[in-house]
């Protein structure tokens, strides 16, 4: 039966191809970006894409790995329906391998959730160590931690929008040989702070609504860094929507039908006076860097790593392969082109490592989802759609470990004791 999603969907890409056509690709065309040959193997193309994305695109969330589904097809494959030619480095004949590719994770976890988590199920217990009354207490205490560690670290800094690139830079050069000060500013910024905006936004507290607030401010002041500012919102948006069922229930038409809006408005005011800001910080930062990035790696794959492209090994002198894809393809040795988990470690080590990625996502999320089952904690969706947010811009493992997914994780299933079989919405 049609839903509304149904529409939305193709709706959204539909309109983002209207504002990348008659905006974004003359912005960008010194990145090498192209308008978009509108024949008759586009629409075949796009057509026979949204079809399959469609099917299992969820129509509401209910267990957390959902919302990577929901997450990560909005982020990372919905754009590439339409954006696949617009670096011109993808064929017509290239296109079914580079959307097999992206839509592969969400195969994949449809295969281990169905069979993988009753197996997991006799082998998986949440350990519950307290009330998840001080759950943000803890949050609290370990922002304050990477805040502390920021400043004294930075020092100083600036509001100057225009300079935040440049502190973003001089940021990266204060924390080297700081391991623990980088380590609790990135899992404090990616990981502790959205979290806390869930429980913000489920909880409606002012307080820690501030408290975030502060330490947001203080990112940007330090590093100019804007992420934190839009996960934070995204997760407290989130988590008030997790406090009403309906709300909740109506979580995908809700979301697509606000993003719709923003970008009918961007086209708007582009077409009306030519103002291009909301075109380009949120629309290009949505829907058009994904794909951007994602054709960078899977030419990268297809060429095999760029043979040759380097005199005498000139690869290993970049830290890692977003270094070398930023050198090759944005003629800047210095830009770290990051993309999804999942192209990231096509383009790091080939197929292997990518379905190594496939499988390690797949079954951290079957697992994530056997948890909430048991413990019936809303915080754990939270932390899906952070690790979903978060994959579409690194390394799994990365996403894990230094952003702090692991510790937000054990965090939320050590303080959820009592779980009372109850619903997870609070009205």
């Amino acid at each position: 039966m049609p839903r509304l999603q149904h529409v939305l969907l193709p709706a959204l890409a539909l309109v983002f191809l209207i504002i990348y056509q008659i905006c974004l690709a003359d912005l960008y065309k010194y990145e090498g970006m192209i308008p978009i040959r509108l024949d008759v193997d586009f629409w075949l193309i796009f057509i026979s894409s949204m079809f399959i994305i469609l099917l299992v695109f969820p129509t509401r969330i209910s267990r957390p790995s959902d919302l990577f589904v929901f997450f990560y097809i909005l982020i990372s494959v919905l754009w590439g329906t339409v954006l696949w030619g617009g670096t011109g480095l993808i064929s017509v004949g290239d296109v079914p391998v580079y959307l097999l590719l992206t839509m592969t994770p969400v195969f994949a976890l449809f295969v281990v959730r169905s069979i993988g988590q009753r197996l997991a199920d006799k082998l998986i217990f949440p350990v519950q160590l307290t009330s998840s009354a001080y759950l943000p207490i803890i949050l609290v205490l370990l922002l304050l931690i990477g805040g502390i560690s920021a400043f004294t670290t930075i020092g100083s800094g600036s509001f100057d929008w225009q300079a935040m690139y440049v502190r973003r830079l001089a940021g990266r050069d204060a924390y080297a040989g700081h391991v623990f000060a980088a380590y609790a500013t990135n899992m404090a910024s990616n990981g502790i702070l959205p979290l806390l905006g869930f429980v913000a936004g489920y909880r409606r507290s002012i307080l820690l609504t501030g408290l975030s607030a502060v330490f947001i401010l203080m990112m940007f002041f330090l590093l100019g860094l804007k992420s934190p500012a839009i996960n934070f919102v995204a997760l407290a948006g989130l988590g008030f929507c997790f406090r009403y069922r309906w709300t909740r229930n109506n979580l995908v038409p809700l979301t697509l039908s606000v993003v719709l809006v923003v970008y009918v408005a961007a086209l708007a005011r582009f077409a009306l006076d030519g103002e291009t800001f909301l075109a380009d910080y949120l629309v290009r930062r949505i829907s058009m860097v994904q794909p951007q990035l994602q054709s960078y790696y899977f030419d990268y794959w297809l060429n095999g790593g760029y043979a040759g492209a380097f005199p005498n090994g000139a690869p290993a002198s970049f830290g890692d392969t977003t270094f070398t894809i930023g050198y090759l393809y944005l003629h800047n040795p210095e830009t770290n082109a990051n993309s999804n988990a999942f192209f990231y470690a096509l383009g790091k080590g080939g197929l292997p490592s990518y379905f190594a990625a496939v499988i390690g996502v797949t079954v951290i999320l079957t697992v994530i989802d056997l948890m909430a089952e048991k413990v019936r904690r809303p915080e754990f969706y939270a932390v899906v759609a952070l690790f979903s947010i978060l994959v579409a811009e690194q390394a799994w493992t990365t996403v894990l470990l230094t952003s702090g997914i692991a510790l937000c994780l054990a965090l939320v299933m050590l303080f959820s004791y009592p779980s009372p079989r109850r619903p997870l919405t609070a009205s």
